[in-house]
């Protein structure tokens, strides 16, 4: 189980929220756009699973230790080191 993101869209939320799939971006200090996105998920628990549960699915495809070492080593590889 997962939990949908809904958050202003700026900086890293830009890269890690899937609108539309993960959860919903607002523009930042639109406060009636952000209470918006809230109550539609409230009214729609279906697509509060579905949504947190593509999160929890993305996260663990992309951002486990294990993740995160291969692509150091990735990185490493490119530049020349061993």
């Amino acid at each position: 189980q997962g939990l949908p993101v809904v958050a202003a869209g700026h900086g890293g939320l830009l890269d890690l929220v899937q609108p539309g799939r993960t959860g919903r971006l607002v523009a930042p200090g639109d406060a009636r756009a952000l209470a918006a996105a809230i109550r539609e998920l409230i009214d729609d628990p279906a697509r509060t699973r579905a949504f947190g549960q593509a999160g929890r699915e993305l996260a663990l495809q992309r951002f486990t230790w294990r993740h995160a070492a291969q692509r150091l080593l990735d990185v490493y590889r490119r530049v020349g080191l061993p």
